[in-house]
């Protein structure tokens, strides 16, 4: 029985030591292999931005941290107009419904006022139907960007129920620079846009008049109802009032400027072009001002904004480019979007230019408390389009209600087919 019992113990002994060997022969060369880093995936980004050029978008994309390492990128840009343009519409979102699809979205919500069908004609209904990653989880574990610096009213405009699902790159609003002369402004600002409208000052009714119908309106669509929320009367007589503060804007005179960005810099239009303004040199102080909507605040709007596809297969790579794009950096140096503002809030300011401009301490506190005041932050969509086109300074008041009444119902129709 002992002969017996030695033979078992040496048998297996004899078992552990091979298999001790074995970890050293071609099963531990294949786990090595499995240690070695990943190769690099590959990412598809679908871009429908307007007149842009796919090498300078390459360019930019190529110089991101993680290329080459973590991920590759291919870029598609959806073409501008035409049969072309409606082809690669139709195929991308049919990929989309199929499961499949880009990996990262770069829109515009401008192309410009909708002359083109755009990929999201209403990304805030489309974030209610399951198309984009909710990003919550992956922005708390962000290298780059700075949630808490990101303007927080464009922002939440990417959120609903699910989470953050789009990301807010660009905004824009309709700006006025007035020279500052006194130590306040000589009428209330800001206000309601009818009280502007309605007052005796000319700097303010020519705020009131140069502002958009669709920002003086504000939100007026309901995306989880598909629905309204002005009726075709209240629509009807804030087009009536629009128009009679466009003529009373024309008839006045004003020292209140319109401003918007060129190339990064703040411009003002001149009878042979744009001409920059100096914001940075003390001294050079102004009132910035916008147009207000009906509820006193101001309506900004989105314009680029990007989001990543529920059905890609590599998220955490998706993220890794939204997470640079919305950085300091990545919207101090990008060219793509300097005709905008950009939603990180210390650009601009003096120890943070943008493209090598910035404000002087009184104008950026200006321009900080102008944002403080946005109470409706939105994609532009061609529901405001269609209220943008539902007024007429020649109609008498039977054709401005028949006009009122063929908007309203468009207005109607692209919420229910989308």
């Amino acid at each position: 029985m002992k002969k017996i019992l030695s033979l078992f113990i040496s048998i297996l002994l004899a078992l552990l030591t091979l298999a001790a060997c074995s970890q050293h022969g071609p099963e531990s060369e294949s786990s090595a292999s499995e240690s070695e880093p990943p190769q690099p995936v590959t990412l598809q980004i679908c871009v429908d931005l307007p007149f842009t050029y796919s090498q300078t978008i390459s360019d930019f994309f190529q110089a991101f941290p993680g290329v080459g390492s973590d991920f590759e990128i291919l870029i598609e840009t959806i073409p501008d107009e035409g049969t072309e343009r409606e082809n690669a519409l139709k195929r991308i979102r049919t990929e989309i419904l199929a499961g499949k699809g880009p990996d990262i979205f770069l829109c515009t919500s401008d192309l410009p006022y909708y002359h083109h069908d755009p990929l999201f004609p209403l990304p805030r209904q489309t974030m209610e139907n399951n198309i984009f990653l909710p990003l919550d989880e992956y922005i708390e574990q962000a290298q780059y960007l700075e949630w808490d610096k990101l303007l927080p009213q464009v922002m939440e405009a990417g959120r609903n129920d699910a989470g953050q699902l789009l990301l807010p790159v660009t905004y824009n609003m309709q700006m006025f620079l007035l020279e500052k002369t006194g130590p306040s402004l000589a009428f209330e600002y800001p206000a309601a846009w009818e009280v502007l409208a309605e007052s005796g000052d000319t700097d303010a009714q020519m705020v009131a008049g140069s502002t958009a119908f669709f920002n003086i309106l504000g939100e007026f669509s309901d995306y989880e109802k598909d629905t309204l929320t002005l009726t075709e009367d209240e629509l009807f007589y804030y087009s009536q009032r629009h128009v009679m503060s466009l003529k009373a804007c024309q008839e006045s005179s004003s020292n209140m400027t319109g401003t918007h960005l060129q190339d990064g810099r703040f411009t003002i239009p001149t009878e042979t072009g744009s001409q920059a303004v100096d914001l940075r040199t003390e001294g050079s102080d102004f009132w910035i001002l916008a147009g207000c909507n009906l509820d006193g605040g101001i309506t900004a709007n989105i314009v680029h904004f990007a989001g990543i596809n529920s059905n890609t297969a590599h998220p955490n790579q998706a993220f890794q480019v939204l997470d640079y794009l919305l950085s300091e950096r990545g919207q101090t140096s990008s060219l793509l979007f300097e005709q905008y503002l950009p939603v990180h809030m210390n650009l601009y300011s003096e120890d943070h230019a943008r493209h090598g401009n910035y404000m002087n301490q009184w104008n950026f506190q200006q321009f900080t408390k102008l944002r403080e005041e946005i109470n409706v932050a939105k994609f532009f969509t061609p529901l405001d389009k269609a209220v943008n086109d539902a007024y007429s300074v020649v109609s008498d008041e039977d054709e401005l209600r028949d006009l009122v009444h063929k908007q309203y119902v468009l207005m109607q129709m692209l919420l229910a087919e989308s």
